[in-house]
Order: structure tokens, then C-alpha cells, then sequence
């Protein structure tokens, strides 16, 4: 006796399995939770440090690689990334899933403390942040501007728009904790070399990348406060 036959023979019973099976759907439905920012603890934790005025060379040769050092060792690090640019470091360390995140949280900030000592004196703490999904931008903006009779603007003046006039206004809204600008064309120099011009003066091409390799140094910026002009005293011409 198959399935078909027993369902034919016995109607009611079978309507009233399907009539069960709908009624558990429909409950389990209504009971089932949705959330659109579910509470997820990613394995991840990022170390940020500021170093201002520093270019990323300097960032990655005095802080990155100390912190990658010393991050490491920690109990439970599946990977550990970087990202230096100017004036910040940022290091991220990827646990393997299961790792008890509050463990991880401790043994960072030891880590922490161990290596100030590596790092230049004039720099920030170094800042331990949590992967929390909830932190993600919940809106994101992209910024194309053109004023009339210049054309269009390159990634460079589109970044000076956004950080003078776009994100002041928006880091003054109610509810926004912060604001960031990514994105922006680099400044670079280009050396144009004419060949008839190093004939002329007996000059190679390497000649001239080595010069401009000696004078191309990079200092850590600072702030310069002039002294106030004083003022001459004034003297009594003779009558």
C-alpha cells in the first residue's frame, strides 16, 4: 500500500495533516523575529592611529610596521592588515570565528601598551575599534560639482568641495556621529625632459632622476608660530 492509495482511502485524515501543516507554517511565521541590523559580533578589531603631518612612507615605516609586529602573537589572529596614508594608520586583526572577543579586546590593549614605546613620542594613542555592523554609513553621498564656464572639476577640487562645504553641514545634523570624505585624486609633480636640451648640456636621463631623487625629501610637518611684530618706539624729532 503506497502513500497515494492510503491518502485516497483515508481523505479526512489526509486533509487534516495539510490543515496541521498550515496552521504550523502560519504560527512559525508570525512568531519568527526580522531584523533589518541583526546583533552580529564580527571577529575583527581595528587599531587607529594618528601621526599629523606625517607622510604615509613615515607612517608605515615608524607605526604600521611596529603595530603588525607586535599584533601578531595575539592568541586567535587569523590575518592582520594594514592601511597607512597621511597623518593615519589604520591595523586590522581578523580572529577565527569562535574566538571570545572580550579575551581578544584585553590582549589588544596590552599589545596597545607594549608598543607606545616603538612609536614616536609626538604621536596619538593608538585607538582599539570594535566591527559593529550597526556603525556602517547608512547613507552615502557622491559628490560631482561643476560651475558654470570652468568645466568640469578633477577628483582633487571635488575633495576640497566635500570637506569645506558638504561635510560641515552634514556633521551638524541631528543624529550624525560622523562624516568621512574618501576618494581624491593625488597631487602629483610631472617632469617633463627634453631630449635636445640634455644633448646639448651632455646630461643622461639618469643624471637627472638622480637629482631630483636627492631633493625629493619628505619632513614631518609641523606648526610655525611667528613672534608678534613689535613695535618701534617713537622718537621726538627736533624742532
Amino acid at each position: 500500500m503506497n502513500l497515494t492509495e492510503t491518502a485516497v482511502r483515508r481523505p479526512v485524515a489526509t486533509v487534516m495533516v495539510f490543515i496541521g501543516v498550515v496552521l504550523l507554517g502560519a504560527i512559525s511565521l508570525r512568531n519568527l523575529s526580522i531584523d533589518l541590523l541583526p546583533d552580529l559580533s564580527f571577529p575583527r578589531l581595528s587599531v587607529l592611529t594618528e601621526y599629523a603631518g606625517a607622510a604615509p612612507e613615515e607612517i608605515e615605516k615608524l607605526i604600521t610596521a611596529n603595530l603588525e609586529s607586535v599584533f601578531a602573537p595575539i592568541p586567535g589572529v587569523k590575518r592582520v592588515s594594514s592601511v597607512s596614508r597621511e597623518g593615519i594608520s589604520l591595523v586590522t586583526l581578523e580572529f577565527h570565528w569562535g574566538t571570545d572577543m572580550n579575551f581578544a579586546l584585553l590582549h589588544a590593549k596590552e599589545k596597545v601598551e607594549e608598543a607606545r614605546g616603538l612609536l614616536p613620542g609626538d604621536c596619538a594613542v593608538p585607538r582599539i575599534i570594535e566591527m559593529d555592523p550597526a556603525s556602517k554609513p547608512i547613507v552615502i553621498a557622491v559628490v560631482e560639482t561643476r560651475r558654470p564656464g570652468a568645466g568640469n572639476e578633477g577628483l582633487a577640487d571635488r575633495r576640497e568641495t566635500a570637506e569645506l562645504l558638504v561635510k560641515p553641514r552634514l556633521e551638524q545634523l541631528d543624529g550624525v556621529s560622523r562624516v568621512d570624505v574618501q576618494g581624491s585624486g593625488e597631487r602629483e609633480v610631472v617632469v617633463s625632459v627634453l631630449p635636445e636640451k640634455l644633448s646639448l648640456f651632455a646630461i643622461g636621463f639618469e643624471v637627472v632622476a638622480a637629482a631630483i631623487r636627492y631633493w625629493n625629501h619628505q619632513v614631518v610637518g609641523g606648526t610655525v608660530r611667528a613672534p608678534a611684530p613689535v613695535a618701534s618706539p617713537q622718537v621726538p624729532m627736533p624742532m
